[in-house]
């Protein structure tokens, strides 16, 4: 996959794209960036046309104009989706890139053929983990965000998974500036979780019968209970990937992708 550029809502928006044929989009989550799924959509690409963007202030893209708000990020999605001229998607969501991407196609479910679901939620009655609550604390978040350094930031990211020194240095360049980091601040604390409320009777109008659930079966944010959750509201198969942590993309990549590739193909 290979970073490419366009214009969104007037500020660059950077995306990775390989392949051709029918469009697969997968979203990312905090604090990665489009760069998740590089393993994964080099296997999908091969009958695909895979594209990962890097939201706003992640990655490779500027900021939005906006404040950086799980609503205005939705928003955003709508007006990627549009620039990029994408027709009916099978969308592919980790994390964050659920809480937006998932709520996007509730509100667009004719242009979502399919839906890979990986270590996120839509439950309304969910609390945020231990340190997001911290994040979402005022002041407490300020000072933990404000001088964070790559250094920390890659000793961070070592206790819960073994990530290359490539995929830190590309997912820091959505932190390396103070007013990057508190718009992931702004981002976190835009959301309570009984917003997905009025959303969550939407689920079944999104690819019904469509639907993959694939999990790290190690993930310290986001149990298996919750893929499980995904997989009986949605009747969708579940899969558990031993050993793989919450950044399920990096610890299995080709795996998810053969997985996802094959769904694809047999959902046709």
């Amino acid at each position: 996959m290979q970073p490419r550029s366009t214009t969104v809502e007037g500020r660059r928006c950077n995306f990775w794209e390989s392949g051709s044929g029918e469009p697969v989009l997968y979203l990312h989550g905090f604090p990665t960036s489009g760069y998740l799924w590089r393993n994964v959509g080099d296997v999908v690409a091969a009958e695909y046309r895979v594209v990962a963007p890097d939201f706003p202030g992640f990655g490779r893209s500027e900021l939005m104009e906006r404040p950086h708000t799980w609503e205005n990020l939705v928003e955003w999605l709508d007006s990627f989706v549009s620039e990029m001229d994408l027709g009916p998607i099978h969308l592919g969501v980790h994390d964050w890139g659920g809480l937006i991407g998932i709520a996007w196609a509730c509100k667009n479910p004719g242009k979502v053929s399919s839906m890979l679901i990986t270590d996120t939620s839509f439950r309304s009655t969910d609390r945020w983990h231990a340190a997001a609550t911290q994040w979402r604390t005022p002041e407490i978040g300020e000072e933990l965000f404000g001088e964070m350094t790559k250094e920390g930031f890659a000793a961070l990211l070592s206790v819960f998974s073994q990530i290359p020194e490539n995929s830190v240095s590309e997912y820091w360049r959505g932190l390396d500036t103070k007013e990057k980091r508190f718009a992931k601040l702004d981002m976190y604390r835009s959301l309570d979780f009984e917003m997905f409320a009025p959303l969550e009777p939407r689920l079944d109008e999104v690819a019904p019968g469509k639907v993959r659930v694939v999990w790290a079966a190690n993930d310290p944010f986001l149990s298996a209970k919750i893929a499980h959750w995904f997989g009986k509201r949605l009747t969708a198969e579940v899969t558990l990937i031993e050993g793989a942590t919450h950044f399920l993309q990096e610890d299995a990549g080709e795996e998810l992708g053969r997985l996802h590739l094959n769904f694809l193909k047999e959902s046709a």
